[in-house]
């Protein structure tokens, strides 16, 4: 299993993660948990309850820290992991289950106290460092060969948002990669809140016949726990990239692996998200005149279809995947991957903007797929199809249903 960034910042946000994620856990068959990193929200006393919390899952669970796991109020790098190291041991560390190596990696160079922000957030970035370095290359010369290695860490070695950031982005992810040459690796973040997945080849320096897959995992806390109390109490949290929050399963055979999305709280494990895009204004100044979704679905007058888009946010898609649609007995027709919001979240947000953090607001996503084909359809009721490949090659299905109007 795989989290990251459960990130509470209150006794009421691990209330949700208890009983949003973790009270449909206990008694799962896995081998072990894995957070990288944010278990907390700066508030470090809160770990006891949280480990109590988590502990009912039932299985080992393995750690490493993000930068809200920090010690803000150490001057320096030297201590900044003390409470955290107190709590599960070592910043860094490696283990073996089965045929694969896992790597656990801290990735998150803190640069002393900002104060600009006094007891609220320190200066860090993205960097592994030469020690941390040299420990993996130990490990590895150790390993063999032609054992899967999964290497974890907190900040992504690349994000889509803001690829030179150095917050969010690795400084030193050339050489980190240059370790796992001539191996079968993947590797797997947290960080940004958002859902991604990159391959690394030959242009930023991984010098292998096989391209590097990097996960930037959905957060167990989504939008930072921001959104509307569902009818439990709890918030609804949809990632700013439209991904509901939830968490990973991991499985590796064989030498290979495969990831599966777990949301959280959508119908059926829902997969993707469906919309269509028909109206020239949306925004707040018309979603008072509307009642929610009403911008994004049915009814449509027969006047509107020359201009729809369908939209389509495939929750962990990426640049693998393949999207198409079709109604009734048509021929398929592919969708194109476009950086944009998911209009689901947009409309979210602006209606709810009292339930969402001050610095959350909807973002571009790397896993929108749209069609802008005109629709010819009849009045009446149609079945909009939606056929995605994923990433490892696995089929979803899902669909909408149009009205058409005269």
């Amino acid at each position: 299993m795989l989290f990251t960034d459960p990130q509470p910042e209150s006794h009421a946000e691990i209330d949700f993660i208890r009983d949003d994620v973790v009270g449909g856990l206990t008694g799962i068959e896995a081998a072990f948990g894995i957070t990288a990193g944010d278990i907390m929200f700066d508030d470090l006393s809160l770990y006891g309850r949280y480990n109590r919390i988590i502990g009912q899952i039932g299985l080992p669970w393995w750690n490493i820290g993000g930068n809200h796991d920090l010690n803000f109020e150490s001057p320096s790098a030297r201590y900044c992991r003390e409470t955290y190291k107190r709590v599960f041991g070592s910043n860094y560390y490696a283990f073996e289950y089965g045929d694969a190596l896992f790597l656990m990696l801290d990735n998150v160079d803190y640069q002393g106290a900002d104060p600009t922000k006094p007891r609220r957030a320190g200066k860090y970035r993205g960097f592994f460092g030469e020690r941390q370095l040299g420990f993996v290359a130990n490990v590895l010369r150790e390993t063999e060969s032609t054992r899967l290695v999964a290497a974890f860490m907190h900040i992504p070695l690349r994000n889509y948002l803001d690829p030179d950031d150095p917050s969010t982005n690795v400084a030193d992810r050339a050489k980190f990669l240059a370790l796992l040459e001539r191996r079968k690796a993947v590797s797997f973040s947290g960080h940004t809140h958002t859902t991604e997945h990159h391959y690394f080849g030959a242009t930023e320096g991984f010098l292998d016949s096989t391209p590097h897959h990097h996960h930037v995992l959905t957060a167990v806390s989504g939008s930072w726990w921001s959104g509307p109390l569902d009818r439990r109490g709890i918030a609804s949290a949809d990632s700013r990239d439209g991904t509901p929050h939830g968490f990973h399963i991991l499985s590796i055979d064989h030498g290979g692996y495969t990831t599966n999305f777990i949301p959280a709280n959508e119908p059926n494990g829902r997969q993707m998200r469906i919309s269509l895009d028909a109206k020239f204004h949306f925004g707040t100044d018309v979603f008072r005149d509307f009642r929610t979704g009403q911008l994004r679905g049915s009814p449509l007058g027969k006047d509107q279809l020359a201009s729809v888009t369908l939209v389509v946010d495939v929750f962990d898609g990426g640049p693998k995947t393949t999207v198409a649609y079709k109604i009734g007995e048509n021929a398929p027709i592919p969708m194109k991957r476009e950086t944009r919001p998911d209009p689901f979240v947009q409309e979210v947000f602006a209606r709810n903007r009292e339930t969402i953090k001050p610095w959350v607001k909807a973002e571009p996503s790397s896993h929108i797929w749209v069609a802008r084909r005109p629709l010819s359809l009849e009045l009446g009721a149609h079945a909009i199809d939606v056929h995605v490949v994923d990433e490892y090659g696995r089929d979803h299905h899902d669909s909408l249903i149009l009205e058409v109007t005269g």
